[in-house]
């Protein structure tokens, strides 16, 4: 699967283009990320936004979460097969 075919993939489940290309971003990469990063990446401050999208991630399925750093952090570990 190229990227192109990936981001029509995600962005069929109801994401943005720009969520689509964060998504594989980090897919490609590690595989995992802060809510943050996100942030940085659209070039939006964060708040609602970042945190509504990370939501609708955790429902879809599209990621798992990891506590860490006692509770005071997450980190979101992308695992779902549209993306890979």
């Amino acid at each position: 699967m190229n990227c192109n075919q990936a981001i029509h993939a995600i962005t069929k489940r109801g994401f943005t283009v720009r969520q689509a290309q964060f998504l594989i971003l980090v897919a490609r990469h590690t595989g995992v990320c802060v809510m943050r990063q996100y942030s940085t990446f659209a070039g939006i401050v964060f708040g609602q936004k970042t945190r509504k999208f990370f939501d609708n991630l955790v429902r879809s399925g599209f990621v798992s979460t990891y506590d860490c750093a006692n509770g005071r952090g997450r980190v979101y570990h992308v695992r779902h097969r549209a993306i890979y």
